[in-house]
């Protein structure tokens, strides 16, 4: 968890038995994102693909990057130091992003 591995779910999937294991609308014991079993999220399909289509037009629109002071580890990937809430550990927030609007037609 130090270090970013912006690929780590694709991985995950790349692995022999991992490609029906490893998928965001798929809930199990390795993630609790939209809880598990018989009362899971209804709404989670729908929380998915909103995501996606923002993170798809976010990162279509603007270049986004971290401001490089940050405080962190991971050598040249470096991320936010993590905040840990009981079981639930989540990057800082209090880190500075950079958001630029790209040109048209680039």
């Amino acid at each position: 968890p130090d270090i970013f591995e912006g690929f780590r779910f694709a991985n995950l999937r790349a692995a022999p038995g991992g490609k029906m294991k490893h998928q965001m609308i798929l809930t199990g014991l390795d993630s609790f994102t939209f809880g598990h079993g018989p009362h899971s999220c209804p709404g989670q399909y729908l929380a998915i693909y909103e995501i996606r289509a923002i993170l798809i037009n976010s990162c279509r629109i603007f270049d986004i990057r971290l401001v490089a002071n940050i405080q962190g580890t991971g050598g040249e990937n470096k991320r936010p130091g993590d905040k840990v809430y009981g079981l639930d550990r989540r990057a800082d927030s209090h880190c500075v992003l950079e958001v630029k609007r790209r040109r048209p037609g680039v």
